[in-house]
């Protein structure tokens, strides 16, 4: 009876380190808003969600989703400073993007068709999170990514 025990035992130890070192994947989304700062009355523009995933152990689920969060800001500076990178950097580890020519482009052709006759926009870019803790903490919910950024519209 005790051989039997200790066998169950080992097997339910085994069977718990599996689980401890497996991987989990956990995610969290981001969307961006763009508020029109040189034009009167403008409306913002908000975009659909994307979705980042990091991965982790299984007893871990809030360091996947901060590895989720943080592929998701790697894109996000791309987007911003290195628009070049955009294609890339946005699609490792994120589902849903919603920008197949990319964001700026996007925002450019949104903002010119919809105020014609302007040459420069100014906006500030804001991205809102979702999702569990380690995606977002306490008052994180919101980031202005960009503040007087110029779109330049060309006819």
């Amino acid at each position: 009876m005790l051989k039997q025990i200790a066998i169950l035992m080992l097997i339910l130890g085994i069977f718990f380190l599996g689980l401890a070192t497996a991987d989990t994947t956990r995610s969290c989304k981001a969307r961006f808003v763009v508020d029109v700062k040189s034009i009167d009355n403008a409306e913002s523009i908000t975009y659909p969600y994307f979705v980042g995933h990091g991965t982790t152990t299984l007893f871990t689920p809030n360091e996947a989703r901060k590895r989720a969060r943080g592929w998701m800001e790697r894109c996000i500076g791309t987007v911003i400073l290195r628009r070049d990178l955009e294609d890339w950097c946005c699609h490792d580890h994120i589902d849903d993007y919603p920008f197949p020519d990319g964001l700026i482009q996007q925002i450019t052709n949104d903002l010119c068709s919809r105020y014609p006759g302007h040459d420069t926009i100014l906006i500030d870019l804001h991205v809102i999170w979702g999702g569990d803790t380690g995606c977002v903490e306490a008052d994180d919910w919101t980031n202005t990514y960009a503040s007087s950024y110029p779109i330049y519209c060309r006819d």
